[in-house]
């Protein structure tokens, strides 16, 4: 964000940068709702049946419109059942939010703090659910935004400093890191 963002904030202004990202992420919100309702609807299990068709349109639209809303108790209490993921671009559009408001004016010093501040509650997080895992249900919110404030924070102070790599990595060594990290249990 501080890459695309930063040299232009303050002449987009906070309602067309809102625009451009609701462009870039909404579009997906959507269709993974859509594609959510109709994979519940036609589901094998018959778990529709529990439901109104009111409660549907209300879950419908709490889901395309990123409202947490936890009251399908067959989909894992998961804030966004017909679309799970979701949790991870409402929180996105959290701290897309944050750094239109704040962050975007904020010096290095302070977004360092920031950056302390997010790690000492991710660290919290951590060590209070046992992992940092969390952020789809409402048990686990909060988790959610404790690992966005790090990463989105940390990700905009090394852009701020400049901070790059003496040497080149190949993009083949880069692969292989990848991919052994993905086979890391």
């Amino acid at each position: 964000i501080g890459y695309a963002y930063d040299s232009r904030i303050q002449k987009l202004g906070i309602k067309e940068f809102s625009i451009s990202r609701l462009i870039r992420l909404h579009p997906l919100v959507v269709i993974g709702t859509v594609l959510g309702f109709l994979f519940f609807i036609f589901e094998p299990s018959k778990a529709v049946d529990a439901y109104s068709f009111g409660k549907l349109v209300f879950i419908f639209l709490c889901s395309a419109f990123l409202i947490p809303y936890s009251g399908m108790d067959n989909r894992y209490n998961n804030n966004f059942g017909l679309n799970c993921p979701a949790w991870s671009l409402f929180c996105e559009y959290v701290a897309n939010i944050a750094y239109a408001v704040v962050l975007k004016k904020i010096s290095k010093t302070w977004l360092a703090i920031v950056v302390a501040v997010a790690a000492a509650w991710l660290l919290w997080t951590g060590h209070r659910a046992g992992s940092i895992g969390g952020g789809w249900a409402g048990s686990n919110f909060w988790d959610g935004l404790a690992r966005v404030a790090f990463s989105f924070s940390v990700g905009l102070l090394l852009y701020r400093l400049q901070w790059k790599s003496k040497r080149q990595i190949s993009f083949s060594l880069l692969a292989v890191l990848l991919i052994a990290t993905f086979f890391t249990p």
